[in-house]
């Protein structure tokens, strides 16, 4: 419980940060509530709704996302470019080392993307990216 109110206590500072960037234009978030429920639920065993139930109280007061990016890329090539990595975390070393576990992951990222209505899904696996649309300033 106690690393559940750790990443939940993160999710409320970015919301605050959020609203105060929306006052004066867009924001973007790096791993928000989403990632809390994903990341809780695979390493400790639970379902999302289990986790998201925990933290429901709280969910309100978060701002809500126009659009949710969900990179989805290969398991080795994901663990390839975590191995590649400078700054590896201990949550990198711990994922890279228990191939259960990342899959795990990516498949509570993957229940929730797919009830998601602000999802985009980017499939990164050995390509470059796309380009992204642009529009003309008016």
């Amino acid at each position: 419980m106690p690393q559940l109110v750790f990443y939940l206590a993160g999710a409320l500072h970015a919301a605050d940060l959020a609203r105060h960037a929306l006052a004066s234009g867009h924001a973007v978030a790096d791993r928000y509530v989403n990632s809390v429920i994903a990341s809780h639920a695979a390493v400790h065993g639970l379902d999302n709704a289990t986790v998201a139930a925990a933290i429901a109280p709280f969910t309100g007061y978060l701002a809500q996302p126009d659009i949710t990016v969900y990179l989805h890329t290969d398991l080795d090539e994901l663990t390839a470019r975590m191995t590649a990595k400078p700054d590896q975390s201990a949550a990198d070393r711990d994922l890279i080392g228990d191939r259960a576990l990342l899959r795990r992951l990516a498949d509570h990222y993957d229940e929730i993307a797919a009830t998601d209505p602000t999802a985009y899904h980017l499939h990164t696996d050995a390509a470059p990216p796309p380009s992204w649309p642009t529009t003309s300033p008016t």
